[in-house]
């Protein structure tokens, strides 16, 4: 004859089961941004070089101040989309992600320093990229702090059941 689970298993077993649930919640999310990014990698990287050669036409016309202005359409500070830069062709706005931001970052900072660019225009250049770096960085810091929540969580609550199947199981043990 089997008897009904007490309270403490059943709460033990809901608490379980959400963890398990956001730990599996948490995987698929980032599988799924990882699929996308791997779907559309050549794509990402003729964005990144588009913004690259836009920045760098831009900025040997025309001052960083002025370049920022004309280019940069938004600023939205999201993941997904970091930033808006128009099209030098369309004149559209186009959406990088922080991905795409991060290696346009990389690419105008070696841009910079290359040879071949007036000193004026690699000033613009290289304050575009430190503009860029002001975006991403509090971006990758939120990112890094919720992964040490979620970590930190799981942690505890891990250790928590852990204590809990331990105490039930000397409780049920005879003296």
């Amino acid at each position: 004859m089997l008897s009904k689970p007490g309270p403490y298993w059943v709460g033990t077993g809901i608490v379980l089961l959400g963890l398990s649930t956001a730990v599996m919640g948490c995987h698929s999310s980032a599988s799924r941004t990882i699929k996308a990014s791997r779907v559309n990698t050549a794509g990402a990287a003729k964005l990144v070089e588009d913004g690259r050669e836009t920045v760098d036409t831009m900025c040997a016309k025309e001052s960083f101040a002025t370049a920022r202005k004309g280019l940069i359409v938004a600023e939205t500070g999201l993941r997904e989309d970091v930033f808006l830069l128009r099209d030098r062709d369309s004149y559209k706005p186009v959406a990088y992600g922080l991905g795409e931001t991060q290696r346009l970052d990389a690419l105008l900072r070696g841009d910079a320093e290359a040879a071949g660019h007036t000193e004026e225009q690699a000033a613009c250049i290289r304050q575009f990229a430190e503009h860029l770096e002001t975006l991403i960085e509090p971006l990758v810091e939120a990112d890094r702090r919720e992964r040490e929540i979620d970590t930190s969580a799981f942690s505890q609550a891990d250790k928590q059941a852990q204590d809990d199947l331990e105490r039930e199981s000397n409780a049920k043990v005879p003296h």
